[in-house]
């Protein structure tokens, strides 16, 4: 058998030049005869190709430098969903009746307080005829009720006086009585004469009080006559107004500047008083349902900016605010979810419609003119310390950091470096064996 000598050398070349140096080690050695040689050259070629393959490295770090920079910084929680409209009316008459005539048809734009349907309204208007009717009458009683309590009152006002005066009359002459009975000499014809003037006084005065009593018992049923006579106007009034306000039932009017989305019947259509005429929606001001992981919940909160985009609408994007956070949790496959509604204007007639699908970008936090640097330079100590590696020419130096906010790639450092630094970068780099071992 030759003596053959492999040389396997220190540094390996790329993998088509690597089983060169086994050629040359062979010498023009004539090997077909002989089996241990050339098993011996198979196990060298696997072991060399193995080792010259160079995506057969082990996984190691890749150092970059990365240069502590000034810039904006915004950090958001995303979300998918679908347009609804924030206003929308779905629109009766309220009661039932024949649909008379129908002013707009779908896709129509309307002004707010435009006619949108009337029902046969000539029955209400009789009704509304009738209630005005019976009003009348009922203020007219009510004055008639108050002009008798009035004369009640008159009159017993003056059965009061008449009272006062014959009590006055009858009290005067017996005082004067009194004093006859006490002078001397005085006849008794003359005393005769006053207390007789003294018994038709108190007579008189006793007619009074029984006139007085008389009045005061008439003053009882005129104020109940006016009491009646008030409430019957107001069940007039209010039969007046329920007349009215069916009245105004008949017709459906915009409750604001919207678009009509669907009208539900056709003219001379029997309706009910549940049957949706028209559904009616504000095309201007849209919004969308978005939940919200509940690791995330906390950072949400109303009024924040939120960045939307439809999907069929690409290159479109919308401005709009959160407006809703529910107190109350969703949970779906073992995972807490929160609703959050998002509200945003619509500017001109973009084709958006309700029921389109929408990524929202909610703002939690933003900066402007910041320093920072790539999330992969910091060095996480702790969950309150940190630090960066700063490389000045060939030194490095650990120097700890404070930082802000991130979004995941940059962040915002507050204090521990300063613009135009170098920081060192790591990366990870996953090890291969290359395509001979795949």
């Amino acid at each position: 058998m030759p003596d053959v000598k492999l040389q396997i050398p220190t540094e390996c070349s790329p993998l088509p030049i690597c089983p060169l140096w086994l050629i040359v080690a062979l010498g023009g050695h004539d090997v077909k005869n002989h089996p241990l040689v050339i098993a011996s050259l198979l196990v060298s070629v696997l072991i060399a190709t193995a080792s010259c393959n160079p995506f057969a490295q082990k996984a190691q770090e890749e150092v970059q430098l990365a240069t502590v920079t000034r810039g904006d910084l915004v950090v958001t929680v995303s979300g998918s969903g679908t347009i609804s409209p924030v206003r929308e009316a779905k629109l009766a008459f309220g009661m039932a009746g024949r649909v008379e005539r129908l002013f707009v048809k779908e896709g129509d734009n309307v002004s707010a307080g435009a006619p949108l349907a009337v029902l046969d309204a000539g029955a209400l208007e009789l009704a509304v005829a009738k209630a005005e009717v019976a009003e009348e009458q009922a203020r007219l009683s009510l004055l008639q009720a108050q002009t008798a309590l009035g004369q009640a009152r008159i009159t017993y006002d003056q059965a009061k006086v008449a009272r006062d005066q014959a009590r006055i009359s009858r009290d005067q002459i017996a005082f004067d009585l009194d004093e006859m009975e006490d002078t001397l000499n005085i006849s008794e014809d003359l005393l005769r004469i006053v207390r007789a003037r003294l018994a038709a006084a108190g007579a008189q005065h006793e007619v009074a009080e029984s006139q007085l009593d008389f009045a005061g018992r008439q003053l009882e049923p005129a104020e109940l006559a006016v009491s009646f006579a008030e409430s019957q106007v107001r069940l007039a009034g209010q039969s007046l107004s329920l007349s009215r306000q069916q009245l105004d039932e008949a017709t459906i009017t915009a409750p604001f500047d919207g678009v009509v989305a669907m009208v539900g019947v056709e003219e001379k259509d029997t309706v009910l008083a549940t049957t949706v005429v028209v559904h009616f929606i504000d095309r201007g001001l849209m919004g969308m349902k978005v939940e919200v992981d509940e690791i995330d919940i906390t950072r949400i909160a109303l009024q924040q900016k939120v960045n939307i985009e439809v999907d069929a609408l690409p290159g479109t994007k919308f401005d709009g605010r959160v407006s809703f956070i529910s107190l109350l949790p969703i949970q779906s496959s073992g995972i807490i979810l929160y609703e959050v509604e998002v509200g945003f204007d619509v500017p001109g007639n973009l084709g958006l419609r309700p029921g389109m699908s929408a990524n929202a970008e909610i703002i939690v936090a933003e900066r402007e003119n910041i320093l920072v640097v790539p999330e992969r330079a910091i060095i996480r100590n702790g969950p309150e310390k940190s630090a960066v590696m700063v490389r000045r020419g060939e030194v490095e130096e650990e120097r700890e950091i404070i930082t802000g906010i991130s979004d995941g790639i940059q962040t915002e450092i507050i204090r521990g470096v300063e613009e135009g630094e170098m920081v060192i970068e790591r990366r990870g780099r996953a090890r291969s064996l290359g395509p001979l071992f795949q």
